[in-house]
């Protein structure tokens, strides 16, 4: 299987893909970096309508962040755009300017100079460009390949002779695409090799590795820059492992980091909710903690309540749905009596809100992948 799916990513375009998609492209590197410019011959050569829209400079490290201060763009030949700013800001003017009256079919974004694995997918460029365009409504792909620290005084000459065979492999990828079924980013990340060395392609999951360390280096110029780190040992490496082994990984991503609905309510529950609730303080307490005054005068005439706190008064709080009465059950029962179901839109609505949803089941990735890809394009 591992010289089939080699051979797989060594053939030739020559067959046009099967659907014709509208693309745009981008990435962080810069519109003329040799990443962007291998894809965009891959996808070109493959029949797709190729849009350039990307950052006019480096904006590696990015992320999904945006130039509040406004970008400039300028045309070039080629259906190219250079956008002076951020790879979101790309992806923005591309579907909301640019491209709005025709927009694309699919959103790439890469090819990177270098991996995006593990928790370095939070401060990506390329993948924040790619879940951009995913957040925004349009599939997307982020594509990158890695990089070899060894390499770096060389200028990573194994990661420049990749791009080629990264490209062809996404070009067929793409046409084998269902984008209906995309639910999420895929994230291909492609090892620095020559596509005979390439061992397969593997589903994973992000792993908890960083390439960057936990501090920055003072040089000679008196700037901090930061620190790169390899694979660490006993590190749950996932994508970054199966790619140091010579795998291409893919991975999904959808960009949400909020935490599960239902531990996140059980904390608020817990430690904030009550807690946060002042109630009145009872007599007692207020005589202690008020200073004590003159006694008054008792008069014949009632002294006047207080009006009642009405932001702090706690009420009981009575159930949305009013259950009936418990009766006995007749000693003969109708056999006509039918059990009639909740059927008015408003009454299901109440159910919906009041009634605990068991978690939904998570569909395999693999399976996920089968259906959106055809495997024999991509091994198993």
């Amino acid at each position: 299987m591992r010289y089939l799916t080699s051979l797989l990513l060594l053939l030739p375009l020559t067959a046009v893909s099967e659907q014709n998609l509208r693309i745009l492209l981008t990435n962080d590197d810069g519109f003329e970096s040799p990443g962007i410019t291998a894809l965009r011959e891959a996808l070109n050569q493959a029949g797709h309508d190729v849009y350039v829209i990307a950052p006019a400079t480096q904006q590696s490290g990015a992320s999904a962040s945006v130039t509040a201060s406004g970008v400039g763009v300028t045309a070039h030949p080629n259906q190219t755009w250079a956008v002076h700013g951020r790879p979101a800001d790309a992806v923005r003017v591309g579907l909301g300017n640019i491209m709005y009256n025709n927009p694309p079919d699919l959103v790439v974004s890469g090819a990177n100079f270098g991996q995006n694995t593990g928790q370095d997918v939070n401060v990506s460029g390329t993948v924040g460009a790619a879940l951009t365009a995913y957040r925004l409504g349009t599939p997307a792909i982020a594509v990158s390949v890695e990089i070899k620290l060894n390499e770096l005084e060389r200028g990573f000459p194994s990661t420049v002779g990749a791009f080629k065979g990264a490209a062809r492999l996404v070009a067929r990828l793409i046409s084998n695409m269902k984008l209906d079924d995309m639910t999420a980013v895929l994230n291909v990340n492609y090892p620095a090799r020559l596509p005979l060395d390439v061992r397969g392609v593997r589903w994973s999951a992000l792993s908890d590795h960083s390439v960057f360390a936990n501090r920055y280096n003072l040089n000679a110029e008196g700037t901090y820059v930061p620190e790169f780190q390899g694979p660490r040992k006993n590190a749950r490496e996932r994508d970054a492992e199966s790619l140091i082994d010579g795998f291409v990984t893919l991975t999904f991503l959808d960009g949400d980091i909020s935490t599960p609905t239902r531990r996140g309510q059980k904390y608020l529950d817990k430690h904030l909710l009550d807690r946060a609730y002042e109630p009145v303080a009872p007599a007692s307490r207020k005589a202690v903690l008020e200073p004590s005054a003159e006694p008054k005068t008792v008069t014949s005439d009632p002294e006047p309540q207080p009006e009642p706190n009405v932001l702090n008064e706690r009420k009981p709080v009575e159930p949305v749905i009013q259950l009936p009465e418990t009766h006995a059950e007749p000693t003969s029962p109708d056999p006509k009596a039918v059990s009639m179901p909740v059927d008015t839109e408003e009454e299901n609505a109440v159910v919906e809100e009041t009634t605990e949803q068991p978690d939904e089941p998570k569909k395999k990735p693999d399976s996920w992948l089968r259906r959106m890809f055809n495997p024999s394009s991509w091994g198993n």
